[in-house]
């Protein structure tokens, strides 16, 4: 400051000579080297556009509303006899949806006015809502007689016609194929195992496989009554999905539909039904409008940034050769290492989304001829959220690991990562009373209240109350001794014992952060401090010309002071 003070001086002549001010008393830096810390967190910055880009062109209101459309039309909607779906109690009800209200909104004949519609219009829904992609499928999952029944000796010649909770039939007919045809699944026992349909109601998983029939589109209704005629579900049948496909061409998406009916062991009827949307242009590479054009680059650059990125965390856990602990006892190394390999699994699920799709584009030329089937392609689409999901919450943590220079900021994490290693034991002692507790609760009242009828409910539900989320009148209700007993000792030994220990250890961290942090306290301004300063100097630059805008930006010069400023030995 003091040579541009005698530059200054020089340059204006002898005192009292009158010329005009320089604008500028420092000069610019012409060339600076910007340190590592300032390039990561610039390489991150990148890394948040390219991710903000891509979830901002995943995530869409209409899906919710599209839902919202399904569930009035088919499931939640009243109809005659004024039920619901969700209230479905037998067979003759579920025939009867499917029969007055199902096939007629996915097979329209006719429009609101009484009018016969086209071959075109019949494809969309009955007010004119999605459009049927293909036919629709109906699976049933039947048992086998006799398998895994648990009958007394004493009982045997009573129950001849037992059906086990799950023994999948492979073989067998079901009706006079010279009647009706049906196609029949055969696949093995251990691929249901890894089936992709979860049953809430009945906390099961179903296979792929099954006893199928595809309605047509020229007179689905005479299908419906051969079913009935046939009686087609019985005893042995275990589930009926209703499944099939629609697309909604004014947003460009796909969604894909599954309408259960579990028929559960103890003899009632669970209703279920969950709707998928996924846009097309994540199931294919779109370059049709500006807005999928843009959408498909930019996860392209994201998922060469993944690969190259996932590469060189790599490399650099590989020069920890012998001494890998090392490399992942940094707690921002491993949310790092973690996300990666997260994004780079969805890298893969994304290249197989668009395997999948590929050949289902050969059947729209025909989608009135043939069923569109989706489930596998839904599966996949599935598994690439729960990735993504845990992909936000990891690339939100990341920030702390490029604001290292601000303790204020790291203070959360780092009290987070001390406190785990002390709550070890805390967690073990937590899981015992919780497990303890579940199997109480539902030997007490798993006949009697739903939110204890097995052992994972019990478990789900006592972790709710640790929350203030119960129903004290139910317990109550049920029991009302053991009731009160049991959940009055559960509180008393969850908040006034192992929570105030869990409190103390996460307050003893944070002192001894913040301890640790002020005797380290330097008066040494960071370098990546300076690098931002410096950087940032030519953006304010412009800001400070705009008379309502410079009132709250820093001042250039004083950014480039900070950038030049000389630190003591």
């Amino acid at each position: 400051y003091e040579k541009a003070e005698a530059a200054k001086r020089a340059k204006d002549g002898p005192e009292g000579t009158v010329v005009k001010a320089p604008r500028r008393l420092l000069p610019r830096c012409t060339k600076r080297r910007f340190g590592g810390e300032f390039w990561d967190l610039l390489v991150f910055g990148l890394f948040a556009v390219l991710f903000g880009n891509y979830l901002y062109g995943s995530l869409s209101g209409h899906k919710f509303y599209i839902s919202l459309y399904l569930d009035n039309a088919l499931t939640q909607g009243e109809w005659y006899p004024k039920k619901t779906f969700m209230t479905t109690l037998d067979t003759n009800e579920w025939s009867v949806w499917l029969r007055d209200l199902f096939v007629p909104t996915l097979y329209p004949t006719e429009n609101y006015m009484g009018q016969p519609l086209d071959e075109d219009s019949r494809r969309y829904l009955a007010d004119g809502g999605p459009m049927r992609v293909g036919l629709v499928r109906i699976r049933q999952l039947r048992m086998e007689t006799g398998r895994n029944c648990a009958v007394p000796s004493q009982f045997e010649e009573s129950c001849l016609n037992c059906v086990g909770p799950y023994a999948y039939r492979r073989h067998g007919e079901l009706v006079d194929k010279d009647k009706w045809t049906f196609t029949e699944y055969e696949e093995p026992t251990a691929g249901l195992r890894h089936s992709p349909y979860w049953s809430v109601g009945a906390q099961q998983f179903f296979g792929y496989g099954g006893h199928t029939i595809v309605l047509n589109a020229s007179n689905p209704q005479a299908q419906l009554l051969e079913l009935k005629r046939t009686t087609w579900l019985d005893r042995n049948t275990r589930g009926v999905w209703v499944e099939f496909t629609l697309y909604t061409p004014d947003v460009d998406i796909l969604s894909i539909c599954q309408i259960a009916t579990i028929y559960s062991p103890a003899g009632d009827l669970i209703p279920e039904y969950h709707w998928y949307h996924v846009a097309m242009r994540d199931v294919m590479f779109m370059f049709d409008t500006y807005d999928n054009a843009f959408y498909t680059v930019n996860l392209m650059l994201l998922n060469v940034y993944v690969i190259v990125k996932f590469a060189y965390e790599l490399f650099v856990v590989y020069g920890f050769a012998g001494h890998w602990s090392f490399y992942f006892r940094d707690a921002y190394r491993l949310i790092e290492f973690v996300n990666l390999l997260c994004f780079f699994i969805t890298v893969v699920l994304r290249l197989a989304i668009r395997q999948e799709f590929a050949p289902l584009m050969k059947d729209f030329s025909r989608a009135n001829e043939v069923y569109f089937d989706t489930i596998h392609l839904r599966d996949l689409c599935l598994w690439c959220d729960r990735v993504n999901a845990i992909n936000a919450i990891l690339s939100v943590m990341k920030f702390f690991k490029y604001v290292r220079f601000s303790k204020t900021l790291t203070l959360p994490v780092d009290v987070l990562m001390l406190s785990m290693t002390r709550m070890a034991v805390l967690s073990v002692v937590i899981g015992i009373l919780l497990v303890g507790y579940a199997i109480s609760f539902d030997m007490m009242f798993g006949f009697t209240i739903a939110g204890y009828r097995t052992f994972t409910e019990s478990l789900l539900t006592l972790v709710k109350c640790v929350f203030g989320d119960f129903s004290f009148g139910e317990l109550l209700a049920a029991n009302r001794y053991m009731g009160p007993l049991l959940l009055i000792s559960f509180w008393m030994i969850i908040y006034l014992i192992v929570l105030s220990m869990f409190f103390s250890m996460v307050s003893g961290a944070q002192d001894e952060i913040v301890e640790f942090n002020e005797s380290h306290k330097t008066s040494a301004t960071p370098v990546i401090l300076k690098d931002l300063a410096y950087a940032s100097s030519g953006v304010c630059r412009v800001l400070n010309k705009m008379p309502f805008v410079r009132a709250f930006v820093p001042s250039a010069d004083d950014l480039l002071k900070l950038a030049n400023k000389e630190e003591p030995e």
